[in-house]
């Protein structure tokens, strides 16, 4: 695992310049002034990198890695929180371990996924979005006997589930601002900011 820790945040850097579509990736570096941010981005060569929301407000601390206990763990200490959010890096730490289960039979490659999977459903058991991403991602792959293929529908899947929350969180905070009038107050219920869904809905204030 590598940290990337960029120094203190500042709002400006809230926002991705790249103009890159979601499951493309967008940078941690370069934040200006495009409406999107993303916590959590999956690298093309076979990584997560995430925002460690644990040493939030103090330090900017991006981790990166291709080790999927790291994202459950992750999930476990809160460095990744909010249910949408945590959905999304359950879905890429299962993608991670498919690619790093070195068993070429496919029973037993199998049996090592359903372990992992296993593990990451147990970081957060109260989180419904894990325990449907993680259950999303494995039906994608009931009928594929090959090994790399199951790879390649696994990190398919896991990316699919990211574009669909950023979406969605974009058109909810559309739907959302249309009901807004000038200095409107809005009161928020659990983790409603930008750093809880795979992308912002609410800016965080």
């Amino acid at each position: 695992m590598s940290v990337l820790n960029h120094g203190l945040l500042h709002r400006e850097k809230f926002f991705c310049a790249r103009g890159t579509s979601p499951a493309a990736g967008c940078s941690p570096h370069g934040w200006r002034n495009s409406p999107l941010f993303l916590p959590i981005e999956w690298v093309p060569e076979g990584k997560v990198r995430y925002l460690d929301q644990t040493r939030l407000p103090r330090e900017e601390v991006w981790k990166e890695t291709a080790d999927y206990s790291v994202v459950a763990e992750a999930i476990r200490r809160l460095e990744v929180r909010g249910a949408p959010l945590i959905g999304v890096a359950a879905a890429y730490g299962l993608a991670l371990a498919a690619l790093s289960i070195g068993e070429r039979d496919p029973a037993r490659f199998r049996t090592e996924l359903d372990k992992a999977a296993a593990e990451l459903v147990s970081t957060r058991p109260t989180a419904v979005n894990l325990a449907w991403a993680v259950s999303r991602c494995l039906r994608a792959i009931e009928d594929l006997p090959a090994i790399d293929e199951l790879r390649r529908a696994l990190v398919h899947e896991a990316r699919r589930i990211h574009e669909e929350d950023v979406a969605a969180n974009r058109r909810l905070g559309d739907l959302g601002a249309s009901l807004l009038q000038a200095n409107s107050r809005v009161l928020t219920h659990c983790n409603a900011g930008s750093l809880a869904p795979a992308a912002t809905a609410l800016p965080s204030g």
